[in-house]
């Protein structure tokens, strides 16, 4: 089994504006971990992992993210600066390193580490040491059929920091202000109380259709749970 490279979300700041990425690929084992680092297969320092993200919007398309800066041919951990709420799209590319004295196929990406560029093979002769010919590409590229890449993966994830938050926060307000116990109002008249069980109901379908694989209908609900309450704190007015 060839490498397989699998990065996994590992947290969110307390301000929900940056999302831990972790390599956990670990070391290559024959029974439990054919796909990891280590002979038969590439070692990490063999490897440059490339990451693009997104957060797969309907009402805005795919928004690429940033990543904060990393260095591909060491770090095991990553993080990106967070966009909206929902669906998170990572794509991983592990792109073998450049040298005259490996093959490779026309069109693959390979990372240069002495000018820390990605390289897009035009044309090769000779039979090692080759002969080389290429364009410099950006990172983007990769995510297009205009070249292929050694190993990829893919990661989606939800981020749903503010819509919990404010699902608390209704739930709080409803308790707080209400006093269902105390007093003779109709629970289910009262408005922070209808706005919990709006926002608990699309939580759960969100949760629902991200764990079938529905990602599209996810982030569908997660905008429109967003249109019911838009905060970002505990002190939200919902």
């Amino acid at each position: 089994m060839a490498l397989v490279i699998n990065i996994v979300k590992d947290s969110i700041n307390d301000a929900g504006t940056e999302l831990n990425l972790r390599d956990d690929t670990g070391l290559y084992d024959v029974s439990d971990n054919p796909g990891g680092y280590g002979s038969p297969n590439p070692n990490r320092n063999q490897v440059s992992i490339i990451l693009l993200g997104y957060n797969k919007r309907q009402d805005e398309g795919d928004v690429a993210l940033t990543f904060q800066n990393y260095s591909p041919t060491v770090d095991s951990t990553f993080v990106v600066n967070l966009y909206k709420e929902g669906w998170y799209q990572i794509k991983s590319y592990g792109l073998r390193l450049y040298s005259v004295n490996t093959s490779f196929d026309i069109s693959e990406a390979v990372y240069d580490t002495t000018t820390s560029t990605i390289r897009k093979i035009l044309t090769k002769s000779g039979s090692g040491p080759y002969t080389y010919t290429y364009e410099v590409i950006t990172s983007d590229i990769l995510n297009t059929d205009a070249v292929t890449t050694a190993y990829a993966s893919v990661l989606n994830t939800l981020v749903l920091e503010a819509l919990c938050k404010c699902h608390a926060s209704a739930n709080k307000n409803f308790f707080n202000n209400a006093s269902p116990v105390t007093n003779t109002t109709e629970i289910n008249t009262d408005t922070n109380f209808q706005t919990y069980l709006k926002i608990d109901a699309y939580l759960k379908s969100i949760k629902y259709s991200f764990g079938f694989a529905s990602y599209t209908q996810a982030q569908l609900k997660v905008e429109q749970a967003e249109k019911i309450c838009d905060c970002i704190d505990d002190n939200c007015d919902c």
